[in-house]
């Protein structure tokens, strides 16, 4: 531990630890308290690598901010921009937006043409934080609600089913999005995956039980990320049915989950970079590809700092095994098709990586501070659901 007046670094990470804290409590400014942690993890590198990583991508829709499209709110001195939080690829290869500043969903063909307008304020939706689109039905997540909940919608937008998320899979437990089975099952995720949980079976009904990761076509599918408490912050692995693949990287590992699973067996992964320095705070998210072996078959970076606000779920998988990312834009939001190749170059603080966080305890407590909103829900739910009987 450093001793002597705090940094600027310092402060900020001292500041993000509050900001933890204080979501566990007010879920209500769960999103609102993501961007304002991105604001802060602008992202990835330089404009002028982005630039040249954003032109390795296909724009595929345009979709206006306003009444028309998408809506954003929030502007201010104390809370930053905020927007669409979900974003979901159809069985039909149609896209789904959660809108979640107007209350509604957005439905557009791969064309780019509107098909339809979900309005949630029907059903009391207090924020959709998370959807998904199954053969024929829809799901999201309200989880701003009190008691989060999930809602099962026909395609024209009527409520078929609602289920409330029983204790343990709230917001002080790590709750972070949803997710169907290759049965139709409804997944809870946690810690972006890293717990997952069955709350409704293939036939509709109750069925909660806990889940070792996903499984698709009987193989199971898990990620770890590294340890945040441990003294190595850079490693976490991955499983896919019998294979084992660690991943390495120079800094911190500050997110590692599935994204999803081709007809194939291969597989996507998204990694969360995260590197401290004095000069500010950095993250570069990128997707891997890899085949039903393990072996790595391309990589794409995910242009962030180009986003206007966060998405807390911007990435989706196609049926052709296409990846998507929602990109907002001050004027516009874009759907944009990622390109994969065989390798990225670097782009997180050169400095940073001369100081190996193996053998340094000067970025250890930042290290360990500056993780994702689900990683920030966990160790928050260390103090919500910590409790002492006292006996007189």
């Amino acid at each position: 531990m450093r001793k002597g007046k705090a940094s600027l670094k310092d402060r900020v990470v001292a500041w993000v630890g509050k900001v933890a804290r204080l979501t566990s409590l007010l879920p209500l400014f769960l999103i609102v308290a993501d961007t304002m942690l991105e604001s802060l993890v602008p992202a990835s590198g330089s404009a002028s690598v982005n630039a040249q990583d954003a032109n390795t991508h296909e724009t595929v829709l345009t979709i206006p901010v306003g009444e028309d499209g998408v809506r954003y709110s929030g502007a201010g001195p104390e809370i930053l921009t905020w927007g669409p939080a979900g974003f979901t690829v159809a069985p039909d290869g149609s896209f789904w937006i959660a809108d979640t500043v107007s209350n509604r969903l957005l439905h557009y063909s791969p064309e780019g043409k509107r098909l339809n307008t979900i309005n949630l304020d029907a059903y009391q939706v207090v924020g959709a934080g998370d959807l998904e689109i199954a053969a024929s039905d829809i799901f999201v997540l309200d989880i701003a609600a009190v008691i989060p909940r999930i809602l099962r919608l026909s395609p024209a937008g009527e409520l078929l089913a609602s289920y409330e998320l029983p204790r343990g899979l709230r917001l002080e437990n790590g709750l972070s999005g949803i997710a169907v089975g290759d049965l139709g099952e409804v997944l809870v995720e946690r810690e972006g995956g890293v717990f997952v949980s069955m709350l409704v079976d293939a036939d509709g009904r109750i069925a909660l039980t806990a889940l070792d990761g996903y499984i698709h076509r009987g193989r199971p599918y898990t990620a770890r990320p590294a340890d945040l408490t441990a003294a190595d912050t850079t490693r976490g692995y991955i499983t896919a049915g019998d294979t084992h693949i660690e991943v390495d990287v120079t800094h911190s590992l500050g997110g590692l989950r599935l994204l999803g699973v081709n007809a194939d067996d291969s597989f996507y992964v998204v990694v969360d970079e995260v590197a401290i320095a004095s000069s500010g705070i950095q993250v570069d998210q990128t997707v891997r590809h890899y085949n039903a072996d393990g072996e790595l078959l391309g990589l794409a970076r995910v242009p962030l700092a180009e986003q206007y606000t966060s998405v807390a779920h911007g990435l989706a998988v196609g049926p052709g095994g296409e990846v998507y990312t929602l990109i907002t834009r001050p004027n516009r939001v874009e759907v944009q098709r990622l390109r994969f190749s065989r390798e990225l170059r670097p782009i997180l603080f050169a400095a940073y990586a001369e100081k190996s966080p193996r053998s340094s305890e000067d970025h250890g407590s930042a290290v360990l501070s500056c993780v994702t909103r689900d990683s920030m829900m966990n160790i928050a739910s260390g103090y919500t659901n910590n409790s002492t009987v006292v006996n007189p």
